[in-house]
């Protein structure tokens, strides 16, 4: 058995990893961490811990299968009404955390997993922190996304995930992540998104699955954020959005 220390999202992690070769982070003691958690339970129900939820669209738990990654997780998936311009969104009830604005303030680590399940032609998703805690337009594009940090993509645009950035100001900046991050049903991604305390940066990476392979940049954010997830159909169509979740953690204080 291995211990040791790894860097995710630019924050320090203390590991182990097992003879079996899986590798899992060790937790900070809860009571010096402000800890929010969301985690799959049974039916339409999503247990929370730390932070109430607020969903739009319907919450229901898959059936455990050997199909795939995803298939395999314990998981709940969120899916959109069959109609036009309607949405699949999750999204904190209150502020999750902030950058900090003197020594000592704010600061956060965020782990998110990510499973896309059914998709349309046109139509957008943004999953991260984002600067309101109201639901957002059914009408909204990527590219109007505003005091935000997080991952996304707009269909018809868009054929990988783009980092998305805005510090409240003019149009959020597309980073597109490259060919490892093409956008599909089945696949699994582990968002980790963190900030040290009044820190002058943001920290972002993706990995695929459980490869190696993963997107890290430095970027700048504001101050208050709330938990985001959201995928709606385009104008256009009528089908559902689907996403899946297999669990979702906030760390304030990192």
């Amino acid at each position: 058995m291995a211990v040791y220390a790894r860097d995710c999202a630019g924050a320090g992690w203390l590991g182990v990893q097992r003879p079996s070769g899986r590798e899992y982070p060790l937790q900070p003691h809860f009571g010096v961490n402000r800890i929010a958690n969301w985690s799959p339970s049974v039916t339409t129900t999503i247990t929370t811990e730390g932070l109430p939820i607020t969903s739009v669209g319907t919450v229901s738990h898959p059936t455990l299968a050997a199909t795939n990654l995803a298939a395999s997780l314990r998981r709940w998936r969120l899916t959109s009404a069959a109609v036009v311009d309607s949405a699949a969104e999750q999204r904190s009830a209150g502020w999750a955390c902030w950058r900090g604005n003197a020594a000592g303030l704010g600061g956060w680590t965020f782990v998110t997993r990510i499973s896309l399940t059914t998709l349309q032609v046109t139509g957008m998703g943004f999953f991260g922190l984002y600067g309101s805690t109201a639901a957002l337009a059914t009408t909204l594009t990527l590219a109007a996304a505003i005091n935000c940090i997080g991952i996304g993509f707009q269909r018809g645009t868009h054929t990988r995930w783009q980092l998305v950035t805005n510090d409240g100001t003019g149009a959020p900046t597309l980073t597109d992540m490259g060919a490892s991050f093409g956008i599909a049903t089945g696949g699994v991604l582990t968002l980790y998104i963190a900030a040290p305390p009044n820190g002058g940066s943001v920290c972002v990476r993706v990995g695929v699955s459980r490869s190696p392979v993963s997107s890290n940049s430095l970027l700048w954010a504001g101050s208050g954020r709330s938990l985001r997830r959201k995928l709606r159909p385009g104008g256009a169509d009528s089908g559902r959005c689907e996403v899946r979740s297999a669990a979702q953690a906030l760390n304030q204080r990192s």
